[in-house]
C-alpha cells in the first residue's frame, strides 16, 4: 500500500507487510543499503496482515498485491475503505493462478467500484483503477 504525496502535498510512504521476519529482516538489509531515500520512507509491518493493516492505515493510492493468492481478496476488502478515489490495484500472475479467481469475480462486479483489466504478460497482471459510485 502506498500513501502518494501529489493530492495531499505529504511526502510519499509505503507501507510493506511481511508475514515470516527473516524475509522481513532481509528487506530491511537491503533498504539500508539504498539510504534514507528509500529506508526513509518505507513502513514494514511484520506479522499476519490481516491484522497489521486494520490499524494506522492512510488513504492509500497504490495497492499492489504479490501475495499469497488466497489472501488477495480479503487483503482488498481490508484495504478498499482507504483507498482513494482513482488508486490503483495491481495483482501479478492473475492468468496462472486460480487463487484470483474469487478477487477477480469481486472486482468485475459492476457494483465493485473497480474498472480492471488483464494485461498481457506473460503470466498476467491485473490493472485496476477504483472508482467507486458514490
Amino acid at each position: 500500500a502506498a500513501a502518494g504525496s501529489s493530492s495531499t502535498g505529504k511526502g510519499a510512504k509505503v507501507i510493506a507487510t511481511e508475514y515470516e521476519p527473516t524475509k522481513a529482516a532481509r528487506a530491511r538489509e537491503h533498504w539500508a543499503e539504498c539510504g534514507d531515500v528509500v529506508s526513509g520512507v518505507i513502513e514494514l509491518r511484520e506479522g499476519d496482515l490481516r491484522e497489521t493493516l486494520r490499524e494506522n492505515l492512510e488513504d492509500v493510492d497504490l495497492l499492489l498485491l504479490d501475495i499469497w493468492t488466497e489472501m488477495a481478496l480479503p487483503t482488498l476488502k481490508i484495504v478498499q475503505p482507504k483507498l482513494r478515489r482513482g488508486a490503483i490495484v495491481i495483482a501479478d500472475n492473475t492468468s496462472v493462478s486460480e487463487g484470483y479467481d474469487e478477487m477477480l469475480t469481486y472486482m468485475r462486479n459492476p457494483d465493485s467500484g473497480f474498472i480492471t483489466m488483464t494485461l498481457p504478460f506473460s503470466q498476467g497482471l491485473e490493472f485496476c483503477v477504483y472508482l467507486p459510485k458514490n
